[in-house]
């Protein structure tokens, strides 16, 4: 978006990205039109309003992976690897697995129950 050479640290970005999402149930930049994302896209340090809801472990392996400037984030996917780990054996890290959780199940709700509905028809449960 900068006119800049993109390298592995942009992936981090759209990781850091999509691990908000999945622990809050939002879309990073819910509510904000196309030419709204870009413009806070280009000024950087843009946090969603569910950002300040998280622990403050889960902010900082955040605010790396979606540092503005790429020399602001984790060096490799592999740094960042490490990190999440990290926070699934912290002890704060159930109130994201709950989210996640939650986000997954309403995401999937349809396709469980056709699931749910298929196998009551074959075992004859129905």
């Amino acid at each position: 978006m900068r006119d800049r050479a993109l390298d592995g640290r942009s992936d981090l970005y759209s990781a850091g990205v999509l691990l908000y999402e999945l622990l809050v149930g939002e879309r990073f930049y819910e509510g904000l039109s196309e030419e709204d994302i870009w413009r806070v896209a280009m000024k950087g340090n843009f946090r969603p309003r569910g950002y300040g809801g998280l622990s403050r472990t889960v902010k900082s392996v955040l605010d790396l992976a979606i540092a503005p400037e790429p020399e602001g984030r984790y060096p490799s996917a592999a740094h960042m690897r490490d990190a999440v780990m990290e926070l699934g054996r912290s002890r704060g890290a159930n109130e994201g697995r709950r989210a996640a959780s939650r986000f997954m199940t309403e995401l999937f709700a349809d396709e469980r129950h056709a699931e749910r509905e298929m196998i009551l028809q074959a075992t004859g449960l129905a």
